[in-house]
């Protein structure tokens, strides 16, 4: 038996592969594979092209070069508009950031709009198309202070825009090679920056032109902050986290002018408190109006220990009892549209306000009343 396995790995060539002290057996001699049958080879009508071998290996990127130079793609832009045709076709591109490298998303959006000025072009349209970039300065400003590590902070805003800027003119050189290198048709020598001060000149013009006819004035909104990036924020740029809970208040409204109720009338020298609950206290200040649901009923409720009257959906009684901490003795329950053309006074501002319907004001939702 022993000489017979010293014969068979005589026969055999002997790999170890490590680390496993295991071994592994294989032929001296190499096995053929059977050929591919090309039987088939010549029922295929595949296209017979002229490219070298010499295309692969990065050669193509090259030849493909060679080509847009050679056939002067870049003066189509040109051509198309010195031809003495009557019909012409404007296209106003929206620019996109100089903040990054071109990517999957420009390719579409400029391919297309091309696909759009060739064919134009075709129908002998007179192409006019200018392409431009934004330099809006928050996109570029975070890109520009990136890599600072908070360093930034010990800068001016003219040295932070000093940066920006140099930040978009070189984003702004690889990306017009890159639209160019696509074969993109347009007039690349005039192209539009944002930062430029002609164009901001453009702009405050027409910006004076929108104020003239009363389209801009200044009003109270709310704006939004952004700690991270220290900058006011668009309602659209907003993320909320859904584990936050809002805190709320509790807080009531004194009435001007009461409902015609009879059992009101007989409560002599007490103001009616209209009961409100927010979860946005901050924006108390700006209370134009509270809004109710005529098809909702409403309680009146007289607190034994301070005599104030209280208004508020009639679901809601029994959580503002618990909410008073003391006795409320119901006056009567009342429809909604009752308390139509009431007024009530703005505890902060004193001012005069209206009651006003609403469809948005639901039942069981707060205290019926919405401010």
């Amino acid at each position: 038996m022993r000489n017979l396995q010293v014969g068979l790995l005589n026969r055999l060539k002997v790999i170890p592969i490590l680390p496993c002290s295991k071994w592994t057996l294989r032929f001296k001699g190499s096995v053929s594979k059977p050929e591919k049958s090309k039987r088939y080879a010549n029922t295929l009508n595949l296209p017979q092209t002229l490219f070298p071998l010499s295309m692969k290996h990065g050669a193509a990127a090259q030849r493909e070069l060679e080509i847009q130079k050679t056939k002067e793609f870049q003066n189509l832009y040109y051509w198309q508009r010195q031809q003495n045709w009557t019909e012409e076709f404007v296209l106003h591109d929206g620019p996109p950031y100089a903040n990054g490298k071109t990517h999957v998303g420009h390719t579409v959006n400029k391919v297309l709009k091309d696909i759009t000025n060739r064919y134009k072009v075709m129908k002998k349209c007179k192409v006019h198309y200018v392409p431009g970039w934004d330099c809006h300065g928050m996109p570029i400003e975070v890109k520009a202070i990136t890599d600072d590590m908070g360093q930034h902070q010990k800068l001016s805003p003219l040295e932070i825009r000093a940066k920006a800027k140099k930040f978009a003119e070189g984003v702004i050189r690889e990306q017009r090679k890159s639209f160019m290198r696509w074969g993109i048709m347009a007039d690349w020598s005039k192209s539009y920056l944002t930062m430029n001060p002609q164009y901001q000149e453009k702009q405050l013009e027409v910006f004076y032109k929108i104020y003239q006819k009363g389209f801009v004035y200044r009003n109270y909104m709310p704006v939004f902050w952004s700690p991270s990036s220290g900058t006011a924020l668009a309602e659209a740029e907003l993320e909320y986290n859904p584990e936050h809970v809002s805190k709320s208040v509790y807080l009531t409204f004194p009435l001007l002018t009461q409902p015609k109720v009879e059992q009101l009338d007989k409560v002599s020298g007490a103001t009616v408190h209209a009961v409100i609950w927010t979860t946005t206290p901050w924006t108390l200040p700006f209370n134009q109006a509270i809004c109710y649901n005529p098809g909702i009923r409403y309680a009146f409720l007289k607190c034994a220990k301070s005599s104030n009257v209280y208004l508020c959906e009639e679901s809601f009684v029994e959580k503002l009892k618990a909410i008073v901490g003391g006795d409320l003795e119901l006056l009567c329950n009342v429809d909604g549209h009752t308390l139509e053309g009431t007024v009530y006074k703005h505890p902060l501002n004193q001012q005069e306000l209206p009651f006003l319907p609403g469809e948005h004001v639901l039942p069981g939702k707060g205290t019926g009343l919405v401010h």
